[in-house]
């Protein structure tokens, strides 16, 4: 008779689905915005998005503009990818300030995890393995305008999933903007 031991991880389900809500709407957001800069700057709405398909293909496919099933399906799954296993690191290290009741708290919280994701996507992490997001925007479009815009998607990601913020915090929030 043999025994087996399995060994688990409890993930409470509450975060679970926060970090694949915040994946989701984090990934679709801001591949919305790749494209239309994309679209603006060189014509393609495509481009941007093939830029993580590099991961599987290479470096030369990152280049490509058309819309392909290899590229640009792939190139999004990738960035589904990352997304989401940046939702999941910001909820399991804020997981304080997801009850806190300020927009405020949502913002410097989502900015401290787009800081540790530029850090770690743009320079700890192999060529092959960024984004390659720069070979269609350059680096001024994809690292500061996609990056800044970054912690308001998680911030407003983080706020779907928990209670709405108060009308006073949503002007006060509008206004910092």
């Amino acid at each position: 008779m043999s025994h087996h031991t399995r060994s688990t991880v409890d993930i409470p389900s509450a975060a679970l689905r926060d970090t694949l809500i915040s994946g989701a709407i984090t990934a679709a957001t801001s591949a919305a915005m790749l494209a239309a800069c994309g679209k603006v700057s060189e014509g393609s709405a495509a481009g941007p998005l093939n830029g993580p398909s590099q991961w599987l293909w290479g470096e030369q496919e990152a280049y490509r503009r058309r819309f392909t099933v290899r590229n640009t399906v792939v190139g999004y799954a990738i960035h589904q990818f990352a997304a989401t296993m940046w939702a999941g690191l910001h909820e399991v290290a804020f997981a304080r300030e997801r009850r806190s009741t300020s927009v405020g708290g949502h913002l410097a919280a989502a900015a401290a995890t787009t800081a540790v994701s530029s850090v770690v996507d743009y320079h700890l992490t192999p060529r092959r393995l960024r984004p390659g997001f720069k070979k269609h925007l350059g680096q001024r479009v994809s690292s500061s305008r996609g990056r800044r815009l970054w912690p308001r998607r998680v911030a407003i990601a983080a706020t779907k999933g928990g209670r709405r913020p108060k009308r006073s915090e949503a002007v006060k929030f509008r206004l910092a903007r």
